[in-house]
């Protein structure tokens, strides 16, 4: 009897399991990330123009685009003046609903009469504008400040 209680315990252990066709191939897409509500406001192109501290009421100010773009928890930004061909990285060192704080350069800047400077900014948005303040400190020379305005493409 017992010899027959072991061989059916033994046969149940050793019965192959029900292996259903599983479709692996089935592609995942993982869902995209939702973006935080700073890098919502700040992400994408913006058209603007830089003028100089004191300038001459005929300054129409130096044209430029700058686009933000989402990474990881932050933004990450380019800066492009008109008539130039090379993109100038910023760092995005504060973004919050409050405003932005900004860090590019060195870069060549018709704003400060096509001297090499880096610059830092200081921006707020009200509506869907970007407005705010730069210094740009020349490699050599005095620091040049002003102000920019943008707009959302």
């Amino acid at each position: 009897m017992w010899k027959l209680i072991f061989v059916a315990l033994v046969v149940v252990a050793c019965a192959k399991t029900d292996d259903a066709a599983v479709d692996t191939t089935a592609a995942v897409t993982p869902a995209a990330p939702s973006l935080s509500p700073v890098q919502t406001m700040y992400a994408g192109t913006w058209n603007g123009r830089s003028y100089r501290a004191n300038a001459a009421a005929s300054d129409t100010g130096s044209k430029w685009v700058m686009t933000f773009t989402p990474a990881d928890a932050g933004l990450t930004g380019t800066l492009r003046f008109d008539g130039q061909t090379t993109d100038i990285l910023i760092r995005v060192d504060e973004a919050t609903d409050a405003g932005m704080r900004t860090t590019f350069g060195p870069y060549v800047s018709p704003t400060a009469g096509n001297a090499e400077v880096t610059t830092t900014t200081d921006g707020r948005m009200q509506g869907d504008s970007l407005f705010g303040s730069f210094v740009a400190t020349p490699t050599t020379g005095d620091r040049i400040s002003g102000r920019f305005a943008a707009r959302r493409q």
